[in-house]
This record gives C-alpha cells, sequence and structure tokens, in this order.
C-alpha cells in the first residue's frame, strides 16, 4: 500500500465524515487532539541507563575497597612507595574493568543477528516498542477524532527504525561503559604515581561517578526518546499521506523558549523550515 492510495483513502474518510455532519457542525473548526508525548517510556528509559551502568560502578568501588592501600603503594611490602611504577593489583583492575565490559556488552555482529542479544541491547529493543506503542495509540485517538472511526496505516518502516535505533543507543551504552573506565584508569594510575591518599582517590573516583549520575540519566533519555517519538510520528503520518503537522509542545517547564514559540504552527515534514503560524492561510 502506497503513500498515494493511503492519502486517497484518508481524504475519502474525512469527506466521508463531513457529509454526516450538520452543516452546523461543518462550518466549525474542529480543535486539534493533542498529541502526547511517551514522558512514562522516557523516565523508564532513564531508569534503565543507571540499572544497566550501576553494576560496573559497584564492581569499580568493591574492588577499590580491597585493593586501594596495595594499588596506591604499587603493591610494594613497604608502606611507602619506592617506584612511581602501578603494581599488579592496578593492572588486574584494568584488565578486570576492561574484561567485565566486554562480557557485559558484547560487540554487535555487522548483520544484526544473534541468537541470544545482549540483555541491554533486548531491553532498548523493548523501551523502543514502548514508544511505538504508544505512539500508535496517538495516532488511533486522532484518528478517531477525526474520522469517528480508526484509519490504520501500513508500517513496513518500523523493522528498521527499531532495529537503527537500538543499535546506535546500544553502542551509546557502551561508550558510556569505556569512558567511565578510561576515567577510573586514569584517576588511579594518577593516584600511584602522585601518591594520593586512599580518601583522595576514592572521592575523585566518586566525582567521576556522576557523568553516569541520575541527571546525565535524564537528559540522555530526554533526547533518546524524543528523537525515536519524533521518527515514529512522521513515519506514521508520512505513511498516511500527510505531508504537515501541527506544532505541539509538551506544556512543561523542560519546553525550550524557541519551541514554545512554535507551538500551534502548521509545519512540513519535508522541511522544518517551511511553517504557518496562522493555520496554514
Amino acid at each position: 500500500m502506497n503513500a498515494a492510495f493511503t492519502r486517497e483513502a484518508l481524504v475519502a474518510a474525512l469527506f466521508a465524515r463531513r457529509r454526516k455532519q450538520p452543516r452546523s457542525a461543518r462550518s466549525r473548526p474542529q480543535k486539534p487532539t493533542r498529541w502526547l508525548y511517551p514522558l512514562s517510556v522516557e523516565r523508564r528509559y532513564a531508569a534503565a541507563v543507571r540499572a544497566w551502568l550501576r553494576p560496573m560502578k559497584e564492581f569499580v568501588h568493591e574492588y577499590l575497597k580491597n585493593n586501594r592501600e596495595a594499588m596506591l603503594r604499587g603493591d610494594a611490602a613497604a608502606l611507602v612507595r619506592q617506584d612511581a611504577v602501578p603494581g599488579g593489583s592496578y593492572r588486574r583492575m584494568v584488565r578486570s574493568l576492561n574484561g567485565w565490559l566486554t562480557a557485559y556488552t558484547p560487540p554487535l555482529d555487522d548483520d544484526g543477528n544473534r541468537a541470544s542479544p545482549p540483555v541491554i541491547f533486548a531491553g532498548l529493543g523493548n523501551i523502543a516498542e514502548e514508544v511505538n506503542d504508544f505512539n500508535g495509540k496517538q495516532w488511533d485517538k486522532s484518528a478517531n477524532a477525526a474520522l469517528g472511526a480508526e484509519f490504520p496505516v501500513y508500517e513496513d518502516w518500523w523493522p528498521t527504525v527499531k532495529e537503527d535505533w537500538t543499535r546506535t543507543n546500544y553502542e551509546l551504552m557502551r561508550g558510556l561503559g569505556q569512558d567511565y573506565i578510561k576515567q577510573v584508569n586514569t584517576l588511579a594510575e594518577r593516584a600511584v604515581i602522585s601518591g594520593w591518599s586512599p580518601a583522595r582517590l576514592a572521592n575523585e573516583i566518586m566525582l567521576a561517578d556522576r557523568r553516569v549520575s541520575k541527571v546525565r540519566a535524564e537528559l540522555i533519555a530526554a533526547d533518546r526518546i524524543g528523537t525515536l517519538n519524533g521518527m515514529v510520528t512522521q513515519a506514521r503520518m508520512e505513511g498516511a499521506g500527510l505531508t504537515m503537522y501541527l506544532w505541539s509542545t509538551s506544556g512543561d517547564g523542560r519546553v525550550r523558549h524557541a519551541h514554545a514559540l512554535m507551538d500551534g504552527a502548521l509545519c512540513r515534514w519535508d522541511d522544518s523550515s517551511v511553517y504557518s503560524d496562522d493555520g496554514g492561510k
């Protein structure tokens, strides 16, 4: 089913609905249904980011708790180090962290065919499905409001969109883990060479933890869920032959000033720089 055929069917359904309405209703402008944003899914994504990275942070803290004294003196027998070369405890931590991350977030196959995908990859796929399902309900609600009936569209685009989004976000999770390990490695090496105290090393590690804190996870979730929701909305509407959409903000405190100014504007899908603030007149 191509877009042109779907658009013809949509126009026919709109005219059929209009013919059934009394004349007074036809002349009265219809208030568009507000297209809601999947905020609950965004929150679950943020919680998942923290949950996925928590085991790595716990591993680091437990290892440092048991080995930092030996690390900071280079595993020398004396309490005062005689050189500035990290000892075996430091090297074991590096190997353990890298090995742990590789096992926890293994690289994906080029073709994406995995009999048993990594837990994080599967979890991201589930989140993508939640966004798509939520968005589909918004489409059904809008279609019912405009047509008085459901208007299903052919969604052959979804498997590709889901796969691309899931892969991109999985690589983001791997990158966050790799960045954290690099920070920990650098801090531990600096502590050994510079003669930091165990308390200072622990404090510096806590600062590094903030890079994968609740606030950072929420920022990532807002960006990634917002991107996917926008992609799905566009694909679903263009699949129905709709070339324009009405800009609608979430109405909360997170809306940027420039976006708030666009609220209610009629925009083109194929060119975001083209819009009308008077309903297309």
